[in-house]
């Protein structure tokens, strides 16, 4: 079996408009691998795309998202967690259209359903990353690969290594001042 190329259509998403250009860059010269800035700066110099207007406040939204995903703190075994968590939500603007956001909690102030809820999310979303690794893996062991790039979902080894303690204690002295001179 072949591998087999992509077929162009006309885009109807946001995602194939934008592919759609990238293809059309590649093809006027661009190179691999592609720098997303580069195709912007050509798409727009080229006036096939706009500078997006951007809502102040989603911005902002994204930005204080971002922060709190990054606060950390260590617990009371000393490990470093994440200390606030997000659960997805989907509205309906007043146009129509489903619009996610997130609700986020502090670990410590956080119900149990909201925790469960945030740790199920993120399960799940590497759940999919993993799908999509095997399958993307696997077309490229079939149709392109000079030796096969192993594939494992199995992480159980990587988390144990990653729990060693990268901190080390100071050696004991086990002789006096004294003592250790005089076995050198």
């Amino acid at each position: 079996m072949a591998y087999k190329e992509t077929k162009s259509f006309a885009p109807s998403t946001k995602g194939e408009h934008f592919r759609a250009l990238v293809a059309e860059y590649l093809d006027t010269g661009g190179k691999q691998p592609v720098d997303p800035v580069l195709v912007a700066e050509w798409a727009i110099q080229k006036g096939k795309l706009d500078p997006p207007r951007v809502d102040p406040k989603r911005v902002l939204a994204k930005e204080i998202s971002r922060a709190l995903r990054q606060e950390l703190h260590k617990d009371a075994k000393n490990r470093l967690v994440r200390t606030n968590h997000a659960i997805r939500r989907t509205q309906v603007s007043e146009d129509g259209a489903k619009v996610q956001h997130y609700l986020w909690s502090s670990m410590e102030k956080a119900s149990q359903e909201h925790m469960e809820e945030a740790f199920g999310d993120r399960r799940h979303q590497i759940l999919g990353d993993c799908k999509q690794l095997k399958t993307d893996t696997d077309s490229f062991n079939d149709f392109h690969a000079k030796r096969p790039v192993p594939f494992s979902a199995n992480f159980t080894e990587d988390l144990e290594e990653l729990e060693l303690s990268t901190e080390y204690e100071e050696p004991k002295e086990e002789y006096s001042e004294d003592e250790r001179d005089e076995s050198f």
